[in-house]
């Protein structure tokens, strides 16, 4: 398994248990690659703990902040997802201009 594919299974039961994915995208390779080093060749995982947590708590608040700002989901959009995105297709296929889009959705 390579990394990406490693790391994002290791967010699955983060996920699961509706918690905030982890990302180690911002942290410094140095510090990741001594961490990850320092627990495969040394058993020493004070580094990778360290940068865990750290990475963990700024991945959370981020999450946060974009739940946020999403705000809640509409129940009307989530309940017809599907037949918009179908009438979606239906009017970019047909090519519907700007000025035709209100009529041919009323209809």
């Amino acid at each position: 398994m390579n990394k990406p594919v490693s790391r994002l299974a290791a967010n699955i039961p983060l996920i699961k248990r509706k918690l905030a994915p982890l990302s180690f995208a911002d942290v410094p390779r140095q510090t990741y690659t001594e961490a990850v080093l320092g627990a495969y060749e040394l058993k020493k995982i004070d580094l990778l703990r360290d940068a865990f947590i750290w990475r963990y708590e700024r991945s959370a608040a981020r999450c946060a902040a974009v739940r946020q700002s999403l705000g809640e989901p509409n129940p009307f959009r989530l309940r017809y997802r599907e037949q918009f995105r179908e009438l979606i297709a239906e009017l970019v296929r047909a090519r519907v201009g700007r000025g035709d889009v209100a009529t041919r959705i009323a209809a």
